[in-house]
């Protein structure tokens, strides 16, 4: 059977504590780099969705000039054809 002195089972024990800190240190650092990841992703999908909204706003006045433009022609073709 193995017996271990009051020593060895401190240093067991110390060694222990030690490993589950270190887990823990690295855990933290690897969520830590996760959350700013996910911090920046989301400020890109930020960024991203702006531009969308910009560019259908743009389109929308593109397709507003657009509809003026053929009625504005196509009065000018009734009056060319009267």
């Amino acid at each position: 059977m193995l017996t271990l002195d009051k020593h060895h089972v401190v240093l067991y024990i110390a060694a222990f504590a030690l490993a589950l800190i270190g887990v823990y240190l690295i855990e933290a650092r690897v969520a830590d780099k996760a959350e700013s990841q996910f911090q920046a992703a989301k400020e890109q999908a930020l960024v991203i969705a702006q531009q969308n909204k910009d560019f259908q706003q743009q389109v929308a006045q593109q397709v507003q000039q657009l509809v003026l433009q053929n009625a504005q022609l196509q009065q000018a073709n009734q009056v060319l054809s009267a």
